[in-house]
């Protein structure tokens, strides 16, 4: 993923580039920004206990790479079919459709920068917790260029998660949703996660780099996710070039015949030309019952590298901390 503010303020752009009309139809703002975290929210269910963790977080790896299109078909069914809420869906919608995009967009350059970690295969150790260490730094390129704040001051939660809980009045329509993906009780589960996606941000505040520096003595090397970068401290990058903005030419990490130079910037523009496309379609199709191939405008990609599910092995890679 881009990390939780540069979604944030990915979905942020996207709400202010819409008509106003659409925007009026994102009733729920709260949720919009929560359902911009994609799958995500499901890795912090419980994050200190990890047999528990281990299952919420499968849960959130199967979504970006299985089932794409038909969750959000369905989706976007419930949302046409609410007599009631019509509105708080779409904000749903179209938030989750945000992470899609940008994920798709930005992930390609983000893997192939910094490999992919897989725990059994030693060829890929050097790669452990990369994606997170260039992420936090894009991150806190966000924070002190947009929000203009101190990114290791910014509280995510006071500043961003301000959803305290799911509306009670979609419990059915996600308990229908989440068993697309064979999961049941997804509106508690999904709830449920608001709540931790919480704690672990608080969790993980560290405005004088104390946690941070407990964190990296607790690192063991071995866990797949590295405690020496979760926190958001001191995670600036002024000595590489992270952003591309250089424009050297980097491929997909699945195929190496697709090829760009684009920055992460121009990648983050050109998801919102996307997204404001995709938006409006949905809008016209579930508000204005406009004819609408869902076929064209629903993802079908997954949203680690932006191809075909079947294309998921990721193998080029020019490690940017090399």
């Amino acid at each position: 993923m881009p990390d939780l503010v540069t979604h944030y303020y990915f979905a942020d752009r996207v709400l202010e580039e819409l008509p106003k009309d659409i925007r009026k139809s994102i009733s729920d703002k709260n949720l919009y920004y929560f359902a911009s975290a994609g799958p995500d929210p499901f890795f912090f269910y419980k994050f200190y206990k990890f047999k528990e963790n281990a299952k919420m977080s499968q849960i959130g790896h199967y979504m970006h790479q299985n089932k794409v299109y038909e969750f959000f078909e369905k989706l976007t069914q419930l949302t046409k079919n609410s007599d009631n809420n019509k509105p708080l869906l779409f904000s749903y919608l179209t938030g989750f459709l945000t992470h899609h995009i940008l994920d798709s967009t930005v992930h390609p350059y983000v893997f192939y920068k910094t490999g992919k970690f897989v725990k059994e295969d030693a060829s890929t150790h050097i790669y452990r917790g990369l994606h997170t260490r260039l992420e936090r730094a894009i991150d806190s390129y966000i924070i002190r260029e947009y929000f203009r704040q101190n990114p290791n001051k910014f509280n995510i939660v006071c500043e961003i998660l301000n959803l305290q809980k799911i509306p009670q009045e979609l419990k059915n329509d996600f308990d229908e949703l989440y068993r697309v993906i064979d999961l049941q009780d997804g509106y508690k589960i999904v709830n449920d996660t608001v709540k931790w996606q919480r704690k672990f941000y608080h969790f993980i505040y560290d405005p004088y780099g104390i946690k941070n520096f407990f964190f990296k003595l607790l690192d063991n090397k071995k866990m797949s996710v590295s405690l020496r970068y979760i926190s958001y401290y001191n995670k600036e990058i002024f000595d590489k070039d992270i952003l591309n903005l250089e424009k050297k030419p980097w491929t997909n990490p699945s195929d190496n015949t697709i090829v760009s130079t684009k920055s992460v910037l121009d990648l983050f523009n050109d998801a919102l030309k996307v997204a404001n496309d995709k938006i409006t379609k949905l809008y016209n199709y579930i508000f204005l019952n406009e004819e609408c191939n869902l076929e064209e405008v629903l993802p079908h990609t997954s949203y680690l590298n932006g191809l075909p599910l079947n294309q998921s092995e990721m193998k080029y890679f020019d490690n940017i901390f090399a």
